[in-house]
């Protein structure tokens, strides 16, 4: 009885935020419709959308064969993050960061997230001790003068740590 009394006008409250809360969701623009949401919201829609894709936990039933997300969401460098900053020490870039960029580094990204239009142009060469990049090289045309940029901007006894895609 007490108890009930005294809740009942906070959960009112409660639920007067939660329905103006709701309202204002159906006014604006899908969060995937934002140029630095992540990947999965664009992908999630996508897929959903698809009649032959069953949606399971942690990925998508296709002809039979299950499909983990990770496969279909990017953000794969947080596989990597562990092995690259024992050798990624000192003052470096993530080029290609996007949204997910190594902890400790400057991110460089040309299209979105953080490191959005910083570019290596922005550094002198040999003043980096070392330069990350997660599966970006393979989407860059010009892919031998991207990796002579990159390494002259590492000085003498720095590292270079490319992750690219594999066969």
């Amino acid at each position: 009885g007490r108890v009930r009394s005294c809740l009942r006008p906070c959960l009112k409250a409660a639920r007067c935020t939660l329905r103006s809360a709701l309202a204002a969701l159906g006014e604006r623009p899908f969060v995937e419709n934002d140029p630095n949401a992540p990947d999965i919201f664009r992908h999630w829609r996508s897929l959903a959308a698809t009649p032959s894709l069953t949606r399971l936990p942690g990925g998508w039933l296709y002809q039979g064969k299950f499909y983990p997300d990770y496969l279909t969401v990017g953000g794969a460098s947080h596989a990597i993050f562990r092995t690259a900053t024992k050798f990624c020490q000192g003052h470096g870039f993530d080029i290609g960061a996007g949204l997910w960029p190594m902890p400790g580094a400057l991110p460089v990204d040309t299209w979105r997230g953080p490191g959005a239009g910083r570019t290596l142009a922005d550094i002198p060469d040999g003043a980096l001790d070392y330069v990350f990049s997660s599966h970006c090289l393979e989407h860059i045309e010009e892919w031998p003068q991207a990796l002579r940029d990159w390494v002259a901007k590492v000085r003498p006894g720095g590292r270079r740590v490319p992750v690219s895609a594999a066969p």
